[in-house]
């Protein structure tokens, strides 16, 4: 009977798989119409006609990859048909090409000299045609790209950069108000945001003296000077993920004065933490394109890096593990993601002279109310202090026993490690060290 249901389930499951596998290629198959009009036959009107079709049926997320192409399509048909539709003509050449070199992966400098000629012809062609905005943006990206590429068919990246740099400045002085006419989720490109703060925040990167090595494009100034632009002129404005441009350029002025948390300027970092806690909503950002973090937590953590008053720098880090115990910052699938909470923990350590003075801190939180993730990590922590600080490895074992008694389910760091797990390696860890040291003793005259 069991081997019958088993069938029967196999069954369903190849049937839902085959039918989803039928409807995936339909959906490639109407998609495909609508880009052999775009690319093939330029017929714009019938294009048109079939994408909002297309997004009648199937406008979800199972086919979100298509929607987001129909619907940049759409919009760059209604919107940015004019000049008889030649600059969107050569828009899509330029976009076929990209897509093309990227999918062939080994290609050469001229194809990427092709795709900047395109872009250039809109410029030249058609300086006030609604797509120059765009097309001055996708340009700066495209020298951007440049920089380090083995493609590179510049002369150098110092002119890369320097190329990147003055296309976005142009986006920022001509195009002040245009929009993201497509949406591309790999560039953080979204229809109806604006264009020009981008530009001026991918500005301000280059022109960081740690962004990149090259010499002749780092400058502190012009980098703050691009980060206020966007702060003056874009206040209400916002990226791809809803949060204020102006909060992310407050967040890049606020890392150019931290380094490996060493506060370069005091006076600035507390100016503008203050800005950040007072202004903005707890929004969370991103470095890098994949470290994320809170705005508050974050600015916190900064303003008690500036302090050289103890007690007050103790109360800062007593207020991230009360309001954040459990937010994380770092690269999200890298191993090398902690808690808000976690980093003020450790952090307090270096507030006290001595290791037995940190314990008794530790041991007040682990009797006071605050989260059982921050208690857990105080308890491993005084472990850890006994083990690695005092030396004490008997009284390390007891504290690592607790660990596994009390708060074995706790995770102290990374998206996943039980403490539990490592009070238990820490445990075999000491045990395999005294057991040496046993033998060292039976073996000395």
């Amino acid at each position: 009977m069991y081997k019958n249901y088993r069938v029967f389930f196999i069954l369903i499951l190849f049937s839902f798989l085959n039918t989803e596998a039928r409807s995936k290629n339909k959906v490639d198959i109407e998609y495909s119409i609508i880009d052999s009009l775009i690319y093939k036959e330029k017929d714009y009107d019938e294009a048109l006609r079939l994408s909002k079709d297309f997004l009648k049926i199937y406008d979800n997320d199972f086919n979100r990859a298509y929607v987001y192409i129909v619907k940049s399509l759409i919009n760059l048909i209604e919107n940015y048909s004019d000049y008889d539709r030649k600059p969107l003509e050569l828009f899509f050449k330029y976009h076929k090409n990209s897509f093309n070199r990227l999918r062939a992966r080994g290609t050469s400098a001229e194809l990427f000299k092709e795709e900047g000629d395109k872009l250039r012809e809109i410029l030249e062609k058609y300086p006030d045609c609604k797509l120059a905005g765009f097309a001055q943006y996708m340009l700066a990206i495209h020298y951007e790209s440049q920089i380090n590429s083995t493609l590179r068919y510049l002369e150098n990246g110092e002119v890369a950069a320097e190329k990147a740099i003055e296309s976005y400045r142009e986006v920022f002085r001509k195009y002040p108000t245009a929009e993201m006419p497509i949406h591309e989720n790999g560039r953080r490109i979204r229809i109806g945001l604006k264009i020009a703060p981008m530009a001026l925040l991918k500005m301000g990167d280059l022109y960081k003296p740690y962004y990149n090595t090259l010499p002749g494009v780092k400058d502190s100034a012009k980098a703050i000077e691009a980060y206020q632009a966007v702060i003056d002129n874009y206040p209400e404005d916002v990226d791809h993920k809803d949060r204020k441009v102006a909060m992310n350029a407050y967040v890049s002025i606020l890392n150019m004065y931290i380094k490996n948390n060493m506060i370069l300027d005091t006076v600035k970092v507390k100016e503008i933490c203050n800005i950040l806690i007072n202004k903005f909503p707890n929004q969370g950002f991103e470095f890098g394109g994949g470290t994320f973090g809170e705005t508050h937590p974050t600015t916190y953590l900064a303003l008690a890096y500036c302090e050289t008053d103890k007690e007050k720098a103790l109360k800062i880090y007593e207020k991230i593990m009360t309001k954040y115990p459990n937010n994380w910052t770092g690269r999200s699938g890298s191993g090398a993601v902690l808690k808000y909470g976690d980093i003020a923990l450790g952090s307090i350590k270096h507030l006290f002279k001595d290791p037995e003075s940190t314990i008794n801190y530790y041991r007040k939180i682990l009797n006071s109310d605050l989260d059982k993730n921050i208690r857990g990590s105080a308890q491993y922590s005084i472990a850890s202090i006994y083990e690695e600080d005092i030396k004490d490895y008997n009284q390390a074992s007891i504290e690592y026993q607790k660990v596994i008694e009390n708060f074995a389910d706790v995770n102290l760091s990374g998206e996943y490690y039980p403490l539990g797990r490592g009070a238990k390696e820490s445990i075999e860890r000491i045990q395999k060290k005294l057991n040496e040291e046993k033998k060292t003793d039976i073996k000395s005259p």
